[in-house]
C-alpha cells in the first residue's frame, strides 16, 4: 500500500505535471503549424538569431535539433548554434546550455563536429558585426 503525498507536495507535483503538460502541447502546436505560417515562423527565428537574440538561438538550435517549425534536421547546424549561445557570454548562459551543447555536439562525428566549430565562429562573426 502506497503512502499518499503531504498536501504541499501534492500540490506541487499537479503543478509541475501541468506546466510539462502544457508545454508539451505548445511544442506540439509549434511544430504541426501550416507550412507557409511554419516558414514564416523560421525565418523570423532565424532572423532574431542572427541579431542576438539569446531566446531565439537557443529556439532555433532546438528546431534544427528537432525539425520543429518547418525546418530540416541540422545536427551541425543544431550544434554550432549551441555553441554560438556559450561563446557569447549572454547572462542566461546556463548549465544546461553547456549540457545541451554536450549533447547535440556529441552525436556528431569528429569531421561533423569540426564543421559545427567552424560555423560557429562565422556565426559568431557575423553576430558581433551586426551589433556594431
Amino acid at each position: 500500500m502506497t503512502t499518499p503525498l503531504p498536501a504541499p507536495a501534492f500540490r506541487l507535483a499537479t503543478r509541475l505535471a501541468t506546466r510539462r503538460l502544457l508545454a508539451s502541447l505548445a511544442l506540439g502546436l509549434l511544430c504541426a503549424a501550416p507550412p507557409a505560417f511554419a516558414q514564416e515562423t523560421a525565418q523570423g527565428l532565424q532572423d532574431k538569431a542572427m541579431r542576438g537574440d539569446f531566446l531565439s538561438q537557443r529556439n532555433l538550435s532546438y528546431c534544427l535539433q528537432s525539425g520543429c517549425l518547418g525546418l530540416e534536421k541540422d545536427r551541425v547546424r543544431a550544434c554550432a548554434w549551441r555553441k554560438v549561445i556559450l561563446q557569447s557570454g549572454d547572462r542566461h548562459v546556463t548549465d544546461l546550455d553547456t549540457a545541451n551543447l554536450e549533447y547535440v555536439c556529441g552525436k556528431l562525428s569528429a569531421a561533423e563536429r569540426e564543421s559545427a566549430m567552424r560555423q560557429a565562429d562565422a556565426l559568431a562573426r557575423q553576430i558581433q558585426g551586426q551589433r556594431r
